[in-house]
């Protein structure tokens, strides 16, 4: 599974750009507990943002996941009739899952997705939802 963020949509193709590879934290003098399999990531430098605040607050409830960023590279992948499109939800703590259509994705959504073997077809395109952060207040 690989992470893009749309760049643009297309008649059967979309275009993402790359998501970068996280880097492993360095087991060096600073931390000096654990080396890098181990070791928590690198907390960024200045103060911490309070509590619901920063970049990553709303998508990440627990803190444990870190801002994914994207090259400036891209990748086009195919989309066909038996790609699979779905949107995936939190509500109330409870994932859900939508089948959507290519025409409900738009530039900048960030997307998961799977090729088929050997190709750029798109066995799968996962749309997740990461403006609630599990606390829907719609419903």
């Amino acid at each position: 599974m690989s992470f893009g963020k749309i760049k643009s949509i297309g008649t059967g193709t979309i275009t993402v750009y790359t998501a970068e590879a996280p880097t492993a934290p360095q087991g060096g003098a600073a931390g000096g507990n654990g080396g890098p399999a181990g070791s928590p990531m690198p907390l960024p430098s200045g103060s911490p943002p309070a509590a619901g605040e920063g970049p990553s607050a709303a998508g990440s409830p627990g803190g444990g996941q870190p801002q994914q960023s994207f090259t400036s590279e891209t990748v086009t992948l195919t989309v066909n009739a038996e790609t699979k499109l779905v949107s995936v939800s939190m509500t109330n703590g409870k994932r859900t899952e939508t089948a959507i259509t290519l025409s409900e994705l738009k530039a900048g959504d960030v997307i998961q997705y799977v090729l088929k073997s050997g190709s750029k077809i798109a066995e799968s395109i996962t749309l997740t939802d990461t403006g609630s952060g599990g606390n829907d207040q719609t419903s």
